[in-house]
Order: structure tokens, then C-alpha cells, then sequence
């Protein structure tokens, strides 16, 4: 028997692909790694919608460097080192 055919009664199961960008749904020609999907070609498909959060920056008054509070210490500018800080005005 060659490669890739199946005999008459036999019965399988095809998975089925949803892209999570557009939502179309197909069934996968080839076995194996699916690149894209066939109706908006994104190749991001099997990933979900990725959310942003604004995150707050902090400015340092001495040396003016801006920081997410997530990434150092809250307590002092990463680069001067200086222990107060403000949040930026207007943002």
C-alpha cells in the first residue's frame, strides 16, 4: 500500500483548524506543521489575541530617566540610583 492512501471502509478522524485571528475554520491537507491560514495568511494563527496593558512609567527628577516600576526596584532610579521619583505629568 503507498504512502497517503487509505482503504475504502476505513475510518479516520481529520482534525480540524481554527485561526484565532479571523476565525476561519479548515481541515489541514498534509500532515505536519501548518504554516498559515489559508484565508488571512497570518502566521499567528494558532496563537490567541494578544492584549497590552499600559503600564505606568516612573521619570527620575535628578537625571530625567523613565522606568517601568515592573522591571527594577520602585524605590530608586536603575540609573542614578536617586530615591525619589515622580510619575511624568500629562501621562
Amino acid at each position: 500500500m503507498s504512502k497517503g492512501v487509505v482503504p475504502i471502509g476505513v475510518r479516520f478522524k481529520l482534525r480540524r483548524l481554527q485561526c484565532h485571528k479571523c476565525g476561519y475554520r479548515w481541515y489541514p491537507r498534509k500532515e505536519g506543521k501548518i504554516h498559515n491560514c489559508p484565508s488571512c495568511r497570518s502566521f499567528n494563527w494558532n496563537r490567541g489575541k494578544q492584549v497590552f496593558i499600559k503600564l505606568p512609567v516612573l521619570e527620575c527628577p535628578k537625571c530625567k530617566h523613565k522606568w517601568s516600576p515592573y522591571s527594577t526596584k520602585v524605590s530608586e532610579c536603575p540609573k542614578c540610583k536617586q530615591r525619589i521619583y515622580k510619575l511624568p505629568e500629562g501621562k
